[in-house]
C-alpha cells in the first residue's frame, strides 16, 4: 500500500503561470476526495484565524502607541508580575 504521503507527491503536479502564480493539480482516489476537502476547509478556516489574530495584534499595537497611559499601565502590571 502506498503511504498517503508519497500518494500525494506521485499526484501533485506544480505549473508556472505568470510570474507571480502557479497551477497546482492533485490527482486522487476518488474515494479520497471528500477526505482531501475536509483537508482543504480545515487549512482555510486556520489561516483565516491567522489572518484575524494578526488583524488583531496589529489594532492593539497601535492602539498601545497611541496611548502613553496605557503603556504605563502596562509596564506597572508586568513589575506586579
Amino acid at each position: 500500500m502506498i503511504s498517503p504521503l508519497n500518494l500525494l507527491r506521485s499526484s501533485l503536479q506544480v505549473q508556472t503561470v505568470d510570474d507571480d502564480r502557479v497551477s497546482v493539480t492533485v490527482t486522487l482516489p476518488r474515494d479520497l476526495v471528500p477526505a482531501y476537502c475536509h483537508f482543504l476547509e480545515s487549512l482555510s478556516v486556520f489561516f483565516r484565524s491567522v489572518d484575524r489574530q494578526s488583524t488583531i495584534d496589529q489594532a492593539t499595537a497601535k492602539a498601545t502607541e497611541l496611548d502613553p497611559e496605557a503603556q504605563q499601565r502596562i509596564a506597572e502590571y508586568r513589575d506586579r508580575l
